[in-house]
């Protein structure tokens, strides 16, 4: 069964459960414990994680829903396939880009037709959270990253904690978060390609809290073939978001992913750096394997 979307005034995140939302924000900001990345866990074999490298992971992934690993052994899509489930991720989100096995290849001009989809170039990417042109029955609930071959220069990704977002945001103003959470508030138009594959216009919150009592947030700070609900509320929040996703001293990190290094996260808010390549010699290529499954940290 398709998970429930629940806005998030219905939970402990809205007004009405304000001590709900002070223990719970309480508790996010000390198990950070003054940190602003994940460590690096090393992984000996992905396909069974030792107990320690599980606790290891799992505690990264409690703190900063965000773990960063690094092994020497070469991964493929089985490999991560194994990883992910060991980690409560089992229903693989199957999108356009992504082969058979649904792990996508992330590289300049990997898949065919994928030219005019920014992941698939060397091209920056903003703010976002992965899936956000799909319906939120559909959400994309984590993904799983993974670096073959790193680029000749650049490429760094930035990670930003979307639970730490909505605290910056509910702290500073609490109506924002209400704005934030109607189910009309962010619009991404209808899409079509000559081969025939289309999408319908899909709406819904930004902020939206899930049948599993987990804080989803659905995001990006392009501004094309977006349209956001207009109103005063929801372009100030926008505003400060944009401040504190960019604050080089706020919550966020940045990191350049190297050959055997990946990451694992609750789909956190993340953008990436421009890149070079050397193709053939050196050409860096990433493969990604999405969620619709929540982590399982426990």
């Amino acid at each position: 069964m398709p998970d429930a979307v629940i806005v998030a005034e219905n939970l402990r995140f809205g007004p009405k459960y304000s001590r709900e939302y002070r223990v719970w924000r309480d508790a996010k900001l000390r198990a950070r414990d003054g940190t602003r990345i994940a460590a690096m866990v090393e992984i000996r074999d992905p396909l069974q994680l030792g107990a320690g490298e599980l606790a290891a992971l799992k505690h990264q992934l409690a703190c900063h829903n965000l773990a960063f690993y690094c092994c020497a052994r070469d991964v493929d899509a089985g490999t991560m396939c194994a990883l992910g489930r060991q980690l409560g991720l089992r229903r693989l989100d199957h999108h356009l880009c992504a082969d058979r096995s649904g792990i996508a290849t992330i590289a300049d001009g990997s898949t065919p037709g994928s030219g005019e989809f920014i992941p698939y170039t060397t091209r920056a990417l903003n703010w976002h959270t992965d899936g956000y042109y799909v319906p939120v029955m559909r959400s994309v609930r984590a993904f799983v990253l993974h670096c073959v071959e790193a680029a000749v220069d650049g490429g760094a990704n930035r990670f930003y904690d979307h639970e730490l977002a909505y605290i910056m945001l509910r702290e500073r103003e609490p109506l924002w978060i209400d704005a934030l959470s109607q189910r009309d508030v962010l619009t991404i138009p209808g899409y079509a390609v000559d081969s025939g594959v289309s999408r319908p216009d899909i709406s819904g919150p930004v902020f939206s809290v899930r049948s599993d009592g987990g804080l989803h947030m659905r995001y990006t700070a392009r501004t094309r073939h977006v349209v956001w609900k207009r109103d005063t509320a929801v372009q100030e929040a926008i505003g400060f978001l944009h401040e504190i996703l960019d604050d080089p001293d706020g919550y966020g990190c940045r990191h350049t992913l190297r050959a055997g290094e990946g990451v694992v996260c609750a789909n956190v808010l993340h953008s990436r750096d421009a890149y070079v390549d050397n193709q053939p010699v050196q050409r860096r290529k990433l493969l990604r394997a999405r969620y619709r499954d929540p982590l399982d940290v426990h």
